[in-house]
């Protein structure tokens, strides 16, 4: 985004417009990147959830005591969620005005587990990219830096 003006002469009263703007694009990125944190962690978990997209091997597992179907996923889709433990341990977070980082153990109360590698390919598995679908799927589109920042500047108008 440009932003630029013309005066004959920087009044102070100009000066301290400037400065208030900055803040405030500074303030809406530091939102756009929170926002846009909450909405890939809320898809992401979905996809992992949502047993329809996974077409892997059926497996029976117990858990509490019961013999239950599992739907494991194949490789290069979402990872399937036997226990929760990874999809948990998803979080984001925002540094400054930089960037957004959002991934397994990024939350420093809770540690992924090893087996977050799963995501690139792990222990001779083939990746399962969680992360990587959502942002490459055609929704994915919606999750652009520009979509939430002019949502954001939309807000501030108001």
């Amino acid at each position: 985004m440009i932003i630029s003006f013309e005066t004959d002469s920087p009044t102070p009263k100009t000066l301290e417009q400037i400065r208030l703007q900055s803040s405030n694009v500074r303030k809406t990125i530091r939102e756009t990147f929170y926002f846009m944190g909450v909405e890939l962690k809320k898809e992401i978990s979905a996809n992992i959830k949502d047993v329809s997209q996974k077409s892997g091997n059926v497996y029976f597992v117990r858990k509490r005591g019961r013999r239950v179907r599992h739907q494991a996923s194949a490789p290069f889709e979402t990872h399937a969620d036997l226990s929760g433990v990874l999809r948990r341990s998803l979080a984001f977070k925002v540094q400054g005005t930089e960037n957004l980082k959002i991934g397994y153990g990024v939350n420093p109360n809770r540690d992924a587990p090893e087996y977050a590698l799963i995501e690139f390919g792990y222990g001779g598995i083939l990746p399962r990219p969680s992360i990587g679908n959502v942002l490459d799927s055609p929704d994915g589109e919606n999750m652009q830096f520009e979509t939430f920042f002019e949502r954001r500047l939309e807000k501030l108008d108001r």
